[in-house]
């Protein structure tokens, strides 16, 4: 209920915002709403989030796949860990519009997000990954030993159950803000199909109202994304989570 009311109270003051600086400024709540009916929620809208979805989905799978396995190797060879890890920590804390400016520059526009993507996620499932496996109880691995556990299954039955829970914080964290991040890129790329083609042709002939809806869109999507994320890990690895 609480929660109703200042949905109510934000609808309200929007309005009377849009009343008194205008509909360009700020469309009103009615206006945005229209944009959703006629504009989102048809066959065209649809298509173009199924657009930008199906390059989310390639390359947050890929992106994934390969942190995990690299967050493996980082751990079992040191030697590798000190030559990769300068790179893993330097593509972390470089800002995400630094590559997809680079991208502009060294790629075609439609390989642009699914590399940005890539290098976005990629660090901090790698990290995460490395760190649960490292943080693996002492006593497990003895009792491992002593029971004569092979590799194959002393990684499978204490590393990985181990690094679940450091692996789910790291694809919750990722798609919390990778959606937002692929659609920054379609943006900044100028793709021709996608959810960020529609916002740069909101921005572009300044309809404000088809801008904002969009955002908006974008941001109750992101939430979708994420929770699907965390439940379908939580049910795959019930287990250990």
């Amino acid at each position: 209920m609480p929660g109703r009311i200042s949905y109510v109270i934000l609808l309200g003051v929007w309005a009377l915002l849009s009343a008194r600086v205008g509909s360009l400024i700020l469309p009103s709540p009615v206006e945005v709403a229209g944009v959703f009916k006629n504009e989102i929620l048809t066959l065209g809208g649809l298509m173009e989030t199924w657009e930008t979805l199906g390059r989310f989905i390639s390359s947050y799978t890929i992106s994934v796949t390969s942190g995990v396995l690299m967050g493996v190797v980082a751990f079992r060879y040191r030697g590798i860990r000190n030559g990769i890890w300068p790179v893993i920590t330097s593509l972390q804390a470089t800002p995400v519009i630094s590559w997809i400016l680079l991208a502009l520059l060294w790629f075609s526009s439609g390989f642009i997000p699914f590399f940005v993507l890539w290098v976005f996620i990629f660090p901090i499932i790698t990290i995460n990954m490395y760190e649960g496996l490292t943080a693996t109880d002492e006593k497990l691995i003895e009792m491992a030993r002593v029971y004569k556990f092979s590799r194959r299954d002393t990684f499978s039955k204490i590393y990985f159950p181990s690094a679940l829970p450091y692996l789910r914080a790291g694809m919750k964290i990722s798609a919390n803000s990778a959606l937002k991040v692929l659609v920054t890129a379609e943006i900044v790329g100028r793709l021709p199909e996608g959810m960020g083609s529609s916002m740069n042709n909101a921005w572009l002939n300044i309809d404000t109202a088809s801008l904002l809806a969009w955002t908006i869109y974008l941001v109750l999507l992101t939430n979708i994304v994420e929770d699907s994320i965390s439940t379908a890990m939580s049910k795959t690895f019930r287990r250990y989570l």
